[in-house]
């Protein structure tokens, strides 16, 4: 158990590195992570994370269906530019190509 705890910390620590150099890199300031978008210069992990909780994906199938149907999330304007700046394709989440 201590050691899924370590790897837990440390791709917790991997993120907050990655999404902080990105933010240097591109000369980002501050974010707005915190309640009623209030800016934030150093995230954390657990805010990133907390970003993308409301994000779903489903899929409809069945029921004489010839292919299932798929309804894939709106992603928010913050939550593209936080893919964006750890690299993340937004593909990965929409139907977008």
């Amino acid at each position: 158990m201590l050691t899924v705890y370590f790897f837990a910390l440390l791709v917790q620590a991997l993120l907050e590195r990655e999404l902080r150099r990105a933010m240097e890199k591109k000369d980002i300031e501050t974010l707005g992570l915190y309640h009623e978008e209030r800016e934030c210069s150093a995230p954390t992990a657990r805010k990133t994370i907390d970003l993308f909780e409301a994000v779903e994906r489903h899929e409809l199938s069945g029921g004489g269906l010839r292919q299932s149907v798929r309804f894939a999330p709106d992603l928010s304007p913050l939550q593209k530019r936080v893919l964006r700046l750890l690299r993340i394709p937004a593909s990965d989440y929409t139907d977008d190509a």
